[in-house]
């Protein structure tokens, strides 16, 4: 106890030359810190329990302040080299007591229960990247072997981690990361052998015309979400999603999915990612911003340069459809109910609901915030349905069967095109309606997150894209995480 009396002493001493001095750096206060956390290490050495929480009390030190300062003491060393890197990989990180504890904290099982606000997914992914490195290293070593890219930027660092976690050799309990990112708990990933043997073939061209080169019942799952109704121009004359009407637009969908319904097999499974649109009077652009009027000082089309290039929508249009201006057009409603109509099964509506969403200028009705996922099959049952794939962990550890309405966050993946499926929409539907070893279609390929996500989880796919720059991107993407 004299001992502890005459550390407390000395640093009560080093408080007041430091203030004396106003040595008020970060570094110096993390310096001091240590020095806090040495004291607390030895007060709970030498103290009782009920008396060391007296003594805390009297210092006027809280339960997870007190846990902070001693894990910094005792863990320095592991803190250290979390720093290192995350200078290595460029990822920011908070250099305070929470900020770099926090960067340890996931793999301490004494840890109190965590304050809001949590980490940050920064924090969270360099917790990852310390907990698997030596996993890591191996796979970079495999990764070189067949030729393609190590992740080394921040941008990539989710890429390696996750494929760390993949390769391991059973199923593993990979936290998500963020807490938009989907159910918690243990998943299937795809061994690193499994990732090599898979494929993903990205061709380009129509949709309708590349799919009647595939013979029947070839695939095990379909995961698509193709252009919506008057929303983005994508620069290409065969494309879909700019026809005058609803029901035009409908119909070609239809045709697609009739081939789909040829290749798909018996056992197989649809996920259909669509949104609704409003009949308002507007030109429409590649990026999807909608203008009533443009002007050439803003460098954008006029009204009248769109029009003769068939990139407006009026209430002619409106007229010959059959809705009124300000409508909700319904077009997932409608492309549901024609499928039907060509025997599908619709098996379910899934709401996906976005926890971030692009601002909107109506003043007279609620901003929209969600899109529709359909779940449609071939056959009314018998067909692969892995519920374990959406269940979710509730508080009390019990596992909560799956739900039809998904909080997903949109991709962060940056690129020329603008509605990029998030990874983890594709992941859900790619586990709960395919087999391991199966094969993934997806007919409006855009950037190539079905194809990227199907050979993480063990599948291979093919992905059918019209534009060719968007093609390549995907080819790229593909190639930059497998082996």
């Amino acid at each position: 106890m004299q001992r502890l009396l005459a550390q407390e002493q000395r640093l009560a001493s080093g408080l007041k030359a430091l203030q004396a001095d106003r040595l008020k750096s970060r570094d110096t206060a993390i310096m001091l810190a240590r020095k806090k956390g040495a004291l607390i290490v030895e007060a709970r050495r030498l103290i009782p329990p009920k008396a060391f929480t007296s003594w805390r009390r009297k210092h006027r030190v809280s339960r997870m302040h007190a846990w902070r300062l001693r894990k910094l003491a005792e863990r320095w060393d592991d803190i250290t080299t979390a720093m290192a890197d995350a200078d290595q990989h460029g990822i920011k990180y908070t250099k305070t007591i929470a900020g770099l504890v926090g960067l340890v904290r996931d793999d301490d099982p004494e840890a109190p229960p965590r304050p809001t606000p949590r980490l940050t997914a920064d924090a969270r992914r360099l917790a990852a990247l310390v907990a698997m490195r030596d996993r890591i290293a191996e796979l970079e070593v495999h990764l070189v072997q067949h030729g393609a890219e190590v992740p080394a930027s921040t941008a990539e660092l989710d890429d390696a981690v996750l494929l760390a976690e993949a390769s391991r050799p059973a199923v593993s309990a990979m936290p998500t990361r963020s807490r938009h990112a989907g159910p918690t708990g243990q998943r299937p990933r795809a061994t690193a052998a499994q990732i090599v043997a898979t494929t993903s073939t990205v061709r380009v061209g129509d949709s309708l015309t590349v799919l009647k080169d595939f013979p029947a019942n070839h695939f095990d799952c379909c995961v698509t979400s193709p252009p919506y109704f008057f929303v983005r121009d994508y620069g290409h004359d065969d494309q879909i999603g700019m026809e005058r009407t609803p029901q035009e637009y409908v119909s070609k969908l239809v045709a697609v999915f009739d081939e789909v319904h040829r290749v798909l097999k018996p056992t197989g499974t649809l996920w259909l990612n669509i949104g609704d649109n409003y009949c308002t009077r507007r030109a429409i652009r590649h990026d999807g911003k909608r203008s009533v009027v443009a002007t050439a000082k803003a460098g954008l089309p006029t009204w009248k340069d769109s029009a003769a290039a068939g990139r407006t929508i009026s209430s002619r249009d409106f007229a010959a459809s059959a809705h009124k201006e300000k409508d909700l057009f319904g077009v997932p409603q409608m492309v549901a109910t024609a499928l039907r109509e060509r025997g599908w099964y619709l098996r379910a509506d899934i709401i996906w609901v976005k926890p971030i969403v692009v601002p909107e200028r109506a003043a007279d009705r609620p901003a929209r915030s969600y899109e529709h996922v359909f779940l449609l099959t071939k056959e009314p049952t018998g067909y692969v349905w892995n519920a374990e794939a959406l269940a979710k962990v509730g508080d009390g550890g019990g596992r909560r069967p799956a739900r039809d309405v998904w909080e997903i966050a949109p991709s962060q993946f940056r690129s020329g095109h603008t509605a990029v499926m998030p990874e983890e929409l594709a992941a859900r539907c790619i586990l709960a309606g395919s087999p391991v070893d199966g094969l993934v279609l997806d007919p409006f390929g855009g950037t190539g997150t079905t194809g990227l996500v199907a050979r993480l989880h063990g599948r291979s796919a093919d992905v059918v894209e019209l534009n060719p720059e968007f093609a390549a991107m995907a080819r790229n993407r593909i190639a930059g995480m497998s082996a």
